[in-house]
């Protein structure tokens, strides 16, 4: 008995864990007489090491009003300062079919962080010790997207039914893929039926 009770806990521990990490969160807006249900996923592209995407968080948004539901995916992608634009299109993959869609609302930052370190060192000699210390900067610099992606209802039905789902964008020559699958998945799943 106290073995099932240990594994009990383990598995809501589990299950508990796996929905902090993808939260979704659900709001009534009286004023707009809507109800909005929101994931947020963080997705590394398929070739990180040969493009010059680094990263994109993805809030993806069902809306439900009086004239009825939508799905809508806003995204915040981060490209290095090297890298072409993003192109105004997209592809989307889901239960096998491929939707060519377009970006809106695009608009793009520019980022800049600055790294600092400091190292000390003591050099002792016959006189005396000294101490020095050296600092070290490192500034990076990169591009920050941030656009929206309108699903039809047919795109959301693919979604509904699929094990993968694919983002596919494009930077001039290069590409970026973002796969969706597993936990992130189900919880994307699970929003369109609320």
């Amino acid at each position: 008995m106290k073995n099932k009770l240990v594994l009990f806990t383990l598995f809501s521990v589990t299950l508990t864990g796996c929905s902090l990490f993808y939260p979704i969160n659900t709001q009534v807006d009286e004023f707009k007489n809507t109800k909005k249900t929101t994931l947020e996923i963080g997705v590394l592209p398929t070739e990180n090491l040969i493009n010059n995407v680094t990263s994109t968080n993805i809030t993806f948004e069902k809306c439900v009003s009086e004239t009825g539901e939508t799905l809508t995916a806003y995204f915040v992608l981060n490209r290095n300062s090297s890298s072409f634009k993003l192109d105004k299109g997209c592809f989307i993959k889901a239960s096998g079919k491929s939707y060519e869609t377009s970006i809106s609302d695009q608009e793009t930052t520019n980022r800049s962080q600055l790294v600092s370190r400091t190292e000390s060192s003591s050099v002792k000699d016959s006189t005396k010790v000294k101490t020095e210390s050296k600092t070290m900067s490192n500034s990076f610099d990169w591009y920050e997207e941030k656009f929206i992606i309108r699903f039809t209802p047919e795109m959301v039905e693919s979604i509904r039914n699929t094990n993968e789902l694919t983002f596919r964008f494009y930077l001039g020559p290069k590409q970026a893929t973002f796969r969706i699958s597993g936990t992130p998945l189900k919880r994307l799943k699970k929003i369109l039926s609320i």
